[in-house]
């Protein structure tokens, strides 16, 4: 008996499901924000129709690392929303409260107006926001805009949680590898930075090997340590580490003026264990002069 052909109600569901199969697989391959949005951005118009799409990864403990990006379909390309308070977006409205929002018209939106103000002159009429969350953390929120107005059903909101639910999973993997990635650097720089350390029999060769090390775990510009003499408690030896100069630096604008008080503040003569003496005035001339500066 040959088996009955499936009808279109039943058949599209299926083929949305294996579409959205399709579509994790190609994101599990992505290890970063960036990446891993495009592919979401390209690849999600298989299983879902949208003219707007946004991600936003939230960091409870920093939120500058906060990751926030949006494409519209007129100008495909991401966006970045870092001029948009993220208190204003519906990402994190369903972020903190752990619940799909629909607004089905923007133009009588009223909680978001930095948001629906930038919305509507992308020509998105409606909003699907859904949260992006595992069984061990909050990772932050997808929003999806559609150009018609009341776009998003009950159960078109109810396939895109199961979206949402995938991308989630997909993100949480992605930043676990690269936490991973990161504690095994650490790893195996301690291990070279031990073996480079029992080679060292200089102090002061030692101490530069050191800082240089730090930097690398760290990520800081600048280290230093101290060491204290016994018979003068107050008065360190502070063995710098070399950073390009700040006038080399174009991301960096410093005030001059700022400059020079920072120069001043960080000079003194050697301390007594009374009290402070007034900075050296050759130091000052040395330090305004140094390479760093």
């Amino acid at each position: 008996m040959t088996p009955a052909l499936p009808t279109p109600s039943a058949a599209a569901p299926a083929a949305r499901y294996a579409a959205l199969l399709r579509v994790v697989r190609l994101l599990t391959a992505q290890r970063s924000p960036t990446a891993l949005f495009r592919v979401l951005a390209r690849e999600l118009r298989q299983v879902v129709a949208w003219d707007g799409i946004g991600l936003a990864l939230y960091d409870a403990t920093v939120p500058q690392h906060d990751f926030r990006a949006l494409e519209h379909e007129p100008q495909p390309g991401v966006v970045p929303l870092a001029d948009v308070l993220r208190e204003e977006t519906v990402t994190w409205w369903v972020y903190q409260h752990q619940q799909p929002l629909v607004i089905p018209a923007v133009d009588t939106e009223t909680r978001f107006p930095q948001l629906m103000a930038r919305l509507k002159t992308y020509g998105i009429q409606s909003v699907c926001a859904l949260p992006l969350t595992t069984v061990h953390r909050r990772l932050g929120g997808l929003g999806l805009g559609s150009a018609d107005a009341n776009a998003y059903t009950d159960e078109e909101v109810r396939f895109l949680t199961l979206v949402a639910d995938h991308v989630a999973l997909v993100i949480d993997d992605a930043l676990n590898f690269e936490a991973a990635q990161r504690e095994q650097e650490r790893l195996a720089l301690l291990l070279d930075l031990t073996n480079t350390l029992v080679s060292k029999l200089e102090l002061r060769d030692l101490l530069r090997t050191l800082l240089a090390s730090v930097r690398q775990v760290m990520h800081c510009d600048v280290a230093g340590v101290a060491t204290f003499r016994a018979d003068l408690f107050y008065r360190p030896n502070v063995f710098p580490v070399q950073v390009p100069p700040l006038r080399e630096r174009p991301w960096c604008s410093i005030d001059p003026t700022l400059l020079r008080s920072v120069q001043r503040s960080i000079v003194f003569s050697p301390l007594r264990a009374s009290s402070p003496t007034a900075s050296c005035p050759s130091s000052a001339a040395i330090v305004a002069s140094a390479s760093w500066a």
